[in-house]
């Protein structure tokens, strides 16, 4: 009998070993077979990432992000936000990566960043009547001559100068932030800014479209330059993923592709 007993119970426990081996080799197999689905937050942002007239999400970075992403075998979903919640989602890890962002330390902390895709130049718009009366050549002498009123959009990164400026208690109030850069050519027209910091090429292109070119230039100083990188959020990806993602780049940069798509926008 206890002979009996005992058989059953090996019997048991092997039944178990083998359905646990079992569903550890079939479940990794089944994941495999489904690709692997991301999200990507966006905020409009011509030519990057908008909505053209036939209500389609197009621009550089959403065709580049797209074309790098299905090369990797995963699948992307877009959800619009303003940049300061984007970047927060990020941090939350409620949405897995974004585009069109600089790397500072203090992005280091919560997101993995993909090698550099594309640069981004950072000026300061002003009304065309009003240029000639600034002659500095820097945000700092600007602000130590002037008090002048800045534009920026709310959680942007611009600079060690803009940020150190931004912070200071002396010069903190001469900023004014917006949830979309959208927001400070129409501030600046009614006089309500001086001027406003902006992507160098996007801030063009929103004036072209909105016939404001006549009224606003670009003022000859140099702000701020940089290299332009993904995020991916640390709690829902991983350094592999991120690495997938550069290799796919590369193959994209190596064959063409990339500035294919970067003269489409650019040039």
């Amino acid at each position: 009998m206890k002979k009996h007993q005992a058989y059953n119970a090996r019997l048991r426990f092997l039944t178990v070993l083998l359905l646990s081996l079992l569903y550890t080799a079939i479940v990794p197999l089944a994941a495999a077979d489904q690709p692997c689905h991301l999200t990507i937050g966006w905020d409009p942002w011509a030519p990057y990432q908008y909505i053209d007239h036939n209500g389609t999400l197009i621009g550089l970075d959403v065709e580049l992000v797209s074309s790098t992403v299905k090369h990797m075998g995963c699948v992307l979903e877009y959800q619009e936000m303003p940049w300061k919640r984007l970047l927060v989602s990020i941090k939350n890890g409620h949405i897995d990566l974004a585009a069109g962002a600089t790397v500072t330390e203090d992005r280091k902390q919560w997101s993995y960043t993909s090698q550099s895709y594309r640069k981004d130049e950072i000026s300061l718009f002003m009304l065309k009547e009003e240029v000639d009366k600034y002659p500095y050549t820097s945000i700092t002498t600007l602000l130590e001559n002037t008090n002048i009123r800045i534009g920026m959009l709310r959680g942007a990164y611009l600079g060690k100068e803009i940020k150190k400026l931004s912070d200071d208690p002396k010069t903190k109030n001469n900023f004014q932030f917006v949830t979309m850069d959208s927001q400070n050519p129409r501030k600046l027209i009614a006089k309500y800014i001086d001027g406003y910091l902006a992507n160098r090429v996007a801030g063009r292109q929103y004036l072209r479209e909105t016939n404001d070119l006549n009224e606003i230039e670009i003022h000859p100083m140099h702000v701020f330059s940089s290299t332009t990188h993904l995020l991916f959020s640390k709690k829902t990806t991983t350094p592999e993923l991120v690495e997938r993602f550069n290799k796919s780049l590369l193959t994209l940069q190596t064959n063409g592709s990339h500035q294919k798509i970067i003269s489409k926008y650019l040039e």
